[in-house]
């Protein structure tokens, strides 16, 4: 599925607001937030302590996945 498949997917159940992936009082969330919800990223799990060298995604790695902390060389 493509990322703007999932956004228009998402945004049917949740409702646009910028700020964080996901508001869950409010069902709100950003562009991502709709995305993550609708190829099935669950909300609400224990975070990871990361080291703080490697703390560049504030913690969405627990909705996206660890792939986001994978370390790729730049294409030439």
């Amino acid at each position: 599925m493509k990322l703007s498949e999932a956004i228009l997917l998402g945004s049917t159940v949740v409702h646009p607001r910028a700020g964080s992936l996901r508001f869950s009082r409010t069902d709100e969330g950003c562009a991502l937030g709709m995305a993550a919800i609708a190829v099935g990223c669950k909300f609400g799990g224990p975070l990871r302590q990361i080291p703080v060298k490697d703390l560049r995604t504030s913690n969405i790695e627990s909705v996206f996945g660890p792939w986001l902390l994978r370390v790729r060389d730049a294409p030439m």
